[in-house]
């Protein structure tokens, strides 16, 4: 069974990682991370996570790539990605593969808490 407030968080840059995670916690959320593929890939495996915030750049894989591998363990995860970067390619094959948005960094806390709100109703 999903449990839609347990969150994974794959970025492989340690401050929006931080902000995020305190974030979440704060609304009492629980929040698992990684900062690579790989290690996102075997922790959901072995876990039960309704949402997921991916980063498009990761050093190991793009999330694209990761949100493709994810889906052959939790199909009906709820993947939100990130990018600091215009990478308007990996956006769109995000989208079509079945992420629900892609969040612009830097974000505002507000818009990151609305959409989760929202996304967990």
């Amino acid at each position: 069974m999903q449990n839609k407030s347990n969150i994974l968080l794959v970025d492989d840059e340690y401050s929006v990682s931080f902000s995020l995670i305190n974030i979440l916690v704060m609304e009492h959320y629980k929040v698992t991370s990684s900062n690579n593929g790989k290690d996102a890939i075997e922790t959901v495996k072995n876990s039960n996570f309704g949402m997921a915030f991916f980063d498009i750049r990761l050093p190991d894989m793009t999330g694209v790539e990761l949100l493709r591998a994810v889906r052959d363990f939790n199909s009906s995860l709820i993947i939100i990605m990130m990018t600091a970067y215009a990478k308007n390619n990996l956006i769109e094959e995000a989208l079509q593969e079945g992420a629900v948005t892609c969040l612009r960094k830097p974000f505002e806390i507000s818009e990151v808490l609305g959409l989760v709100k929202k996304l967990i109703k």
